[in-house]
């Protein structure tokens, strides 16, 4: 599960941003290059227009981190020089480390609006010499220290202290400037002048000993939030890149000596720095995490930026961490070559491995690349489940959840591949061959674990829960994970951060009778960085996790799957009462997914720590700020569709009663009108009875089938009637003369109102083989056959009868004034005579031509990145939709049935007691104009508005 909260104005402050140093790039010059073994060289004297721009940021906020960076400079004249700055929108000094010359110190900003500076140690770093800098700052008692080559020079407490006192994320990094607006306002005496290097970040305070005391060891350090080996940098001004030859002859000497080993051992959670022997030639790895891939220092001849092998450090025993055998890279791979590679059992690990390389410079990935990569992770499961291929999905998943967030957002929208990258992983959990009983496999930002689990095992309440190790670390990686069962009296660690613990006698209330094993599979993100929800700005505000029974469709429970979570965001009071527990649902806003709390229900909090019970599995989060209009929507929605079933009855029912009359009437537009405005009420009629009837019963899937195709039909069919009604009054209106309307004019329409909505429906479902006809929860039409088959035609049909529609009401207001100035009026009309005429005629010729169906295209998530504004104006849309389609009914009815003249004389002829021959009486009052031929279907006379405005009514 996992909750959500924030602002994205510092994303569209970081897009300004990107742009001010787009123009600075074109007009100063500007070069890329990945850190790799580079240096940036920062030229004397010093100039705003002289920095660099790490081509990164931060995708989560930090409440920990240890930055480090190598300089050397011999500006002794200078008084202040900025080495990093990194800003947000809301804060300019978000995280500052510089020098000061008067007194030697080092200074460390962070977050601090009013106090720019915090002064820390005396330093010497003048001299011309390299140094290694590094600060540590933890949020919890704002605890910092400075180390300068490795030895603590001073440290210190009170920094930014507190929940909320974090390093926010969405921001830019700036290397030799300052910046006192995001991305700009630097100044000339605050700039660096020198060489810097090596600029690492973790999220986590490193300890002495991963620091070191000797430069061996300053080289080999490898951020994880930051690392400077495989980030690209932007460098602008006179500033250059060069090769960084002070760690290549520091640690050329000692790399090489090291023993080589096939799986060198380390101490618990890490894999020393290893070097071997390989066919490619003797390959260097740094030390790395238990858990985590790393890539040689070696490097492809052809790219400094592409490695030349991989290996992974596994710890398989529980003690100790091994590193796998090294596996040599290609160095010509791109994503292009892989796309073109057909996947097979034997070329699945080869792709896998060329998108975990691929993947590692997310920050340059475009949407149509993840979707490329998504369909790539999908293939290579489906063609091979092996727990290596795992190891390397599982890499490359955490490595796009670090794809810019605008990026997932427009991928996700045009072929949901964020979320196909979910279900390939959920894919690969039911399927993965495994070596042992159960496969686990965790990175920073991604967990995952799968195992073999008997009927009874099943039914004694399975649990599994992460706790965090205590280190400040926000990375899954320095979590513990630990299991347990209900029946045996156990439940989560007190102090885990997220646990999720499936009900007793699961197995049981599923009726799993197999002698063998079920899989069991549990997965957890770090963030909420591929659920990519469209539809409102609800904010995740926890991680999320995850569980599943291959092959079972677990829903509905009877007691339900509990989930406990601590809040990755601080909340105040007010906040905390907005939370929901979650669910994300594959299926919602037509395929793209959302948070739904269907289901789920927030049982408790306590100081900070939710508990959630939901009764079904699957991926789960907690939100804050979920703005539910379901249940109104589906209210106002059902009431409004009882509501015109019962209109369109009636008005059925009356062109029965006063059907004699019908028949007498010489007028063809009259004719006409009556016998379209039938057929729209039975295609509309139709429509509301099969909703209601239908909409939500998937089950039979042939008969959800079948209620989403003929929803599909009538509902085409009711919108082409609503285009037949615009042709029919434009004849009426404009046109004027019966001679341009034949009598046969029903009938061609009603082929076309009729057929052509039935080739469309045919010829969707017909081939639905070849694609995803219809939603599993919902018998409507899936994002595919909807867009092309429904929204294009009504879309096209809508704005077909706008324009109809503005035609006519011109026309009518035109000629009602002309008529006015050619009769003369003996009295003068008040204004709001006039307008509420006219606001009557509008409404029911609207009424006829749909066009407030126009709403639900305003629903559609337009792209945006202002999202909560957009939010709210899709809420208002959807309840303008939702009001004005189902009572669709109800308006024919007051305009065209209440108010008909024939249908007023038969309620009166009925309440006298006494029948008329003429029920119906068609307005014959000619206009003053000269010649036989001349309109007897419209009053126009401005003597007598009221008269006019019905007759046009009856038209309309």
């Amino acid at each position: 599960m996992a909750v959500a909260i924030g602002s994205r104005n510092a994303r569209r402050l970081l897009t300004r941003a990107v742009i001010l140093f787009c123009a600075l790039g074109a007009s100063s010059g500007m070069s890329a290059v990945v850190g790799g073994s580079q240096k940036i060289v920062f030229p004397a004297p010093r100039n705003t227009s002289n920095y660099a721009r790490l081509n990164t940021t931060l995708s989560q906020d930090l409440t920990n981190f240890t930055l480090c960076v190598h300089m050397r400079t011999d500006m002794s004249s200078t008084d202040q020089m900025t080495l990093v700055s990194y800003a947000t929108g809301q804060e300019p000094n978000e995280l500052v480390l510089g020098l000061s010359r008067n007194p030697n110190r080092v200074y460390l900003g962070v977050r601090d609006r009013y106090i720019r500076y915090v002064i820390t140690a005396n330093v010497s770093v003048w001299d011309g010499a390299w140094h290694a800098i590094c600060a540590t700052w933890r949020s919890r008692d704002g605890a910092w220290q400075i180390y300068a080559d490795g030895v603590l020079s001073y440290s210190g407490s009170g920094l930014r202290v507190g929940q909320r006192s974090r390093v926010r994320s969405g921001g830019t990094w700036i290397l030799a400037q300052s910046q006192d607006t995001l991305g700009g306002g630097s100044e000339v005496h605050q700039a660096f002048s020198g060489e810097l290097s090596q600029v690492n970040l973790w999220d986590r305070v490193l300890s002495p000993a991963e620091i070191g005391t000797e430069w061996s060891e300053f080289c080999n350090h490898h951020g994880n939030v930051i690392d400077w080996t495989t980030t690209t940098i932007e460098v602008y001004g006179q500033a250059t890149s060069e090769r960084y030859l002070h760690c290549v002859s520091t640690t050329s000497e000692q790399s090489f000596t090291t023993t080589p080993t096939a799986a060198f051992q380390s101490t618990t959670g890490f894999c020393e720095e290893d070097v071997i022997e390989t066919p490619a030639g003797r390959l260097a790895f740094p030390p790395t995490q238990e858990g985590r891939f790393n890539y040689s220092k070696e490097r492809c001849p052809s790219s400094s930026d592409k490695p030349l092998a991989t290996r992974f450090c596994r710890n398989s025993s529980g003690e100790t961490a091994a590193w796998d055998e090294p596996v040599v890279l290609e160095c010509g791979i791109t994503l292009r070559n892989l796309t073109q590679t057909p996947v097979t059992n034997e070329t699945a690990l080869t792709v896998a491995r060329g998108l975990q390389l691929i993947t590692t410079q997310a920050d340059v990935l475009s949407s149509d690349d993840v979707t490329d990569i998504s369909a790539l992770i999908q293939k290579v499961i489906d063609a091979s489940a092996t727990e290596q291929i795992g190891d390397s999905i599982l890499t490359t998943t955490d490595n796009l959840m670090r794809v810019n967030t605008s990026v997932l957002q427009r991928s996700q929208r045009e072929m949901q591949a964020p979320t196909s990258t979910v279900q390939a992983l959920e894919t690969f959990a039911d399927t993965v061959k495994l070596a042992t009983g159960r496969f686990t496999s965790v990175r920073p930002g991604v967990a995952l674990q799968a195992a073999d689990v008997s009927p009874q095992d099943l039914d004694m309440g399975q649990g599994i829960a992460f706790t965090p190790k205590g280190n400040g670390s926000d990375s899954l990686t320095d979590c513990e994970i630990s299991y347990f069962t209900t029946t045996g009296g156990d439940g989560p660690p007190r102090d885990a951060h997220i646990s999720i613990t499936l009900p007793a006698n699961l197995a049981s209330e599923l009726q799993i009778n197999n002698t063998t094993a079920v899989r069991l599979s549990h997965t957890l993100y770090n963030t909420s960085a591929l659920f990519v929800q469209l539809s409102h700005a609800a904010k995740v505000v926890s991680r999320i996790i995850g569980s599943r029974i291959a092959g079972q469709q677990v829903k509905n429970l009877a007691q339900p799957v509990i989930i406990n979570f601590v809040a990755t965001k601080h909340l105040s009071p007010e906040e905390v009462k907005k939370v929901k527990c979650v669910f994300w649902d594959f299926e919602a806003e037509g395929g793209q997914g959302a948070w739904s709390p269907e289901g789920c229900e927030t049982q408790r909090e306590d100081n900070g720590r939710y508990t959630c019970a939901c009764n079904h599995l699957t991926n789960f989060a907690v939100i804050f700020g979920y703005a539910d209009h379901e249940e109104p929507l589906k209210f106002i929605t059902t009431v409004g569709c009882y509501v015109s079933i019962i209109c369109l009855v009636l008005t059925l029912l009356s062109f029965i009663a006063t059907w004699k009359h019908h028949r007498s009437v010489a007028k063809t537009h009259a004719k006409n009108q009556r016998l379209v405005l039938i057929n729209l009420c039975v295609a509309l009629l139709a429509v509301y009875i099969i909703f209601l009837a239908g909409i939500d019963k998937t089950a039979p899937p042939i008969g959800c089938t079948a209620v989403a195709a003929l929803l599909h039909y009538f509902l085409l069919a009711a919108l082409m009637w609503m285009a037949v009604e615009a042709i029919n009054i434009f004849q009426a209106i404009v046109q004027v003369f019966d001679h341009h309307v034949s009598t046969r004019f029903v009938l061609k329409a009603a082929a076309v109102a009729w057929g052509f909505p039935l080739v469309a429906a045919v010829s969707t479902v017909g081939p639905s083989s070849h694609f995803k006809y219809r939603m599993n929860n919902t018998c409507w039409l899936a994002l595919t056959p909807m867009t092309y088959a429904f929204l294009i035609p009504a879309g096209l049909i809508l704005l077909f009868n706008m324009v109809v529609f503005s035609i006519v009401m011109y026309k009518l207001i035109r000629g009602e004034s002309k008529q006015k100035m050619l009769t003369g009026a003996r009295r003068r009309e008040s204004d709001r005579g006039w307008i509420v005429r006219q606001l009557r005629r509008a409404f029911s010729i609207m009424a006829l031509f749909g066009l407030t169906w126009v709403f639900g295209f305003f629903v559609i998530r337009p792209e945006t990145t202002d999202e909560q504004h957009t939010d709210h104006t899709r809420a208002v849309f959807a309840y303008l939709f939702s009001i004005f389609t189902t009572l669709q009914g109800l308006l024919i009815f007051i305009f065209h049935c209440v108010m008909r003249e024939d249908v007023k004389k038969l309620l009166k002829s009925i309440c006298k007691g006494k029948k008329r021959k003429d029920q119906y009486v068609v307005n014959r009052r000619k206009l003053p104009f000269s010649g036989d031929d001349r309109p007897h279907f419209m009053e126009l006379n401005p003597l007598q508005p009221d008269n006019r405005a019905e007759q046009c009514e009856e038209l309309a």
